[in-house]
């Protein structure tokens, strides 16, 4: 029983800092900057209509009809995130540049969206590891 009580208040001190607990748990959160950090070094911060970079991203999980142009990863919602971090070590060669970002596409060499795309983009704010989005792509 002590176990358990040292382990809510260990949970408790964690939700305090981190207002998303438990929801991105292949992340480390960093109060700080109230940004999330991949086990890539990718950094998801505050921003878009969706709150934060994190769940931009995961918005890329389900179809969005309001959208005319959107690709859907065809992997579980909680495989998303380390699906990007597969693709930013598989990056190759120099980013694109367009308006103030860097822009990879990574081979997957594997099916990673719903409509058969193999390729993943990258978007990060330049010079960065900063993401603005992710998403398949062909």
């Amino acid at each position: 029983k002590a176990n358990q009580q040292e382990y809510d208040e260990i949970e408790a001190e964690e939700r305090a800092k981190d207002p998303n607990f438990g929801r991105y748990p292949s992340l480390e959160y960093d109060p700080t900057t109230k940004s999330w950090k991949s086990k890539e070094g990718l950094i998801y911060g505050q921003g878009s209509k969706h709150g934060n970079r994190v769940e931009h991203v995961l918005a890329h999980t389900k179809p969005d009809p309001k959208k005319p142009i959107h690709s859907v990863f065809n992997v579980d919602k909680d495989k998303v995130l380390d699906l990007v971090d597969q693709a930013w070590s598989k990056r190759k060669g120099e980013a694109s540049k367009v308006s103030g970002a860097d822009v990879y596409i990574a081979a997957m060499k594997k099916v990673v969206g719903t409509q058969g795309e193999r390729r993943i983009k990258i978007v990060v704010a330049a010079g960065t590891k900063e993401i603005i989005t992710a998403h398949p792509t062909f």
